[in-house]
């Protein structure tokens, strides 16, 4: 882990610093309205548009942590002469679904694209679109793929935006989305007449969902049309406010607003084929990603948890802090499920941004990218311009915002759903590509000089310790003395050239540093650099 900087005041020439700063600095807002103090007002320590990169000597062991600018994403027809157009330009995309091809060898896979149209929800798959449900009042909120009896399924959760009891379900096999033929709608009264409570899941050829009243209801065997009365389990461990289910392997959530049990397929002949695992029942509610709204289009939550590497993540809350409101703050944070325990993964100060946004959480998925892996929670509408999520990197623990006009972080298997263009997907190609879809994204880090604020300091040089580029690409780096509240430029760094000082950063009794800028070019910096007198 990065080692925290020791201001040293020592001798010297002008251009050698005595502070070397390792750019890992963690959020630390000062307020309870998290969000409000680090984005709205951008206080204190922040990290957008960037990620850590570690360089390992293989012979001692140490590590270089840098600091490095995100990649940029390209449409998926970006390196082909194929033009892929998911719909239409009009439409407002809430999902998309990357389907397995039915052969490897002789079928292409299919990417399929769930928006709203004109007041149609249509799955827009390559060049051709199918109409699911012709209604101005269903949105889609929930999508997957599951193999009945061996064949390949697409499954799709429409939910009203005006009601919290209307609901449909529609599926079809891998042949038929491959064709663009119709969906079936599952009409089975013992289904239709449940009042339903988040994602649909799959689990050794049933399919399951949870009802208001925490009751699990499940499928008949390798079966999605036919349901019965009388297949159902109850979760029992605390009696709150049903949420939804999620899966990790062949372990299935139950989860309510301030309790998760779990179960698993004991094989029951009668009823529900679910048996309970007691000793991982905890007091941890899932927070539910937003899904009504009163105009169409302006909201829409999709999934509320990712898996990542054998684990689950999801924004929940503890116990005694289970009401849905927008005044009651509560005891937000992020969690992980490994299958044998629950931890809690988030700083108090991620905590802070996640309270004070648990009503506007849209939807949470997994990102990877150039051997990275990380989990997004995006905070912004369907509708939004500039998308804007917080990414968690597990491997570091680490917490950036990521922000783009052009993609949404929604996405299956790393296609993202395009925001300027929502009949478009992109995704993060192996190219050496800076810009989202040729527009240039701003990136920075912002942190605190480590001074006490007891006496007045000056700067005479400052820089970074950063790669050299080839091309031209300028640093912008500026201060502010007020406690973030305003930032003045210091200079620009010329990052072509080998030694990245200036001179003349004035004198502060605190500071706080902004480095980025906005172009098309990378940029890792290893350190900030600095002369404090």
């Amino acid at each position: 882990m990065p080692r925290k900087a020791a201001l040293r005041v020592t001798g010297g020439t002008v251009d050698e610093p005595n502070l070397v700063l390792p750019l890992a600095s963690s959020y630390n807002e000062r307020g309870i309205l998290g969000y409000t103090h680090s984005v709205t007002n951008s206080e204190d320590q922040r990290k957008v548009n960037c990620f850590y990169e570690l360089a390992k000597n293989a012979m001692t062991g140490k590590g270089t942590l840098t600091l490095a600018k995100r990649p940029g994403v390209l449409t998926d027809d970006a390196l082909s002469a194929e033009s892929n157009a998911y719909g239409s330009s009009a439409q407002l995309s809430y999902l998309v679904l990357d389907f397995e091809p039915t052969s490897l060898l002789t079928t292409p896979d299919t990417r399929t694209v769930f928006n709203v149209l004109t007041g149609n929800v249509r799955s827009s798959t390559r060049s051709f679109n199918v109409t699911i449900l012709a209604s101005s009042v269903f949105l889609p909120a929930y999508v997957d793929s599951t193999s009945i009896s061996n064949v390949r399924n697409a499954v799709v959760q429409l939910f009203r935006y005006d009601s919290e009891v209307a609901h449909r379900v529609f599926f079809v096999t891998a042949a038929d989305l491959q064709a663009g033929n119709a969906w079936t709608e599952i009409v089975d009264a013992d289904f239709t007449g449940l009042i339903h409570r988040g994602k649909m899941e799959h689990l050794d050829g049933y399919a399951f969902i949870m009802d208001r009243n925490n009751v699990i209801w499940n499928s008949d065997l390798n079966s999605l049309a036919n349901w019965t009365a009388t297949s159902f389990l109850t979760k029992s461990i605390q009696q709150d406010i049903a949420v939804g289910l999620a899966r990790l392997g062949t372990k299935l959530l139950g989860f309510s607003a301030g309790s998760v049990e779990v179960f698993y397929n004991a094989g029951n002949t009668t009823g529900s084929p679910l048996g309970r695992i007691p000793h991982l029942s905890k007091k941890i509610g899932l927070v539910p990603t937003v899904r009504l709204q009163t105009t169409l289009g302006l909201a829409g939550g999709t999934h509320y948890y990712a898996t990542l590497e054998d684990k689950i993540y999801f924004v929940g809350r503890n116990s005694g802090t289970a009401a849905f409101s927008s005044v009651i703050t509560a005891s937000v944070g992020f969690y992980q499920f490994d299958g044998n325990d629950f931890a809690k993964v988030s700083s108090p100060y991620i905590d802070k941004v996640l309270s004070e946004k648990s009503m506007s959480i849209y939807s949470v998925n997994t990102i990877g990218f150039m051997g990275q892996s990380a989990i997004a929670i995006c905070l912004t509408a369907p509708s939004a311009t500039t998308q804007r999520s917080l990414i968690f990197f597990p491997a570091w623990k680490e917490w950036f915002e990521w922000t783009s006009t052009i993609f949404s972080p929604v996405n299956d298997r790393g296609y993202h759903i395009g925001i300027s263009r929502p009949d478009k997907l992109y995704a993060f190609f192996s190219n050496d590509n800076w810009q989202d879809s040729a527009t240039s994204y701003q990136w920075f880090v912002q942190f605190r000089l480590p001074t006490n604020g007891a006496s007045r300091k000056f700067m005479p040089m400052y820089g970074v310790d950063a790669d050299t580029d080839t091309s031209a690409n300028d640093l912008t780096v500026e201060i502010s003395i007020d406690d973030s509240k305003t930032f003045s430029t210091l200079g620009t760094i010329d990052q072509t050239q080998d030694r990245k000082l200036l001179f003349r950063g004035g004198s502060f009794r605190k500071a706080h540093i902004r480095l980025g800028n906005t172009n098309a070019r990378p940029t890792r910096i290893h350190n900030f650099l600095a002369r404090i007198e």
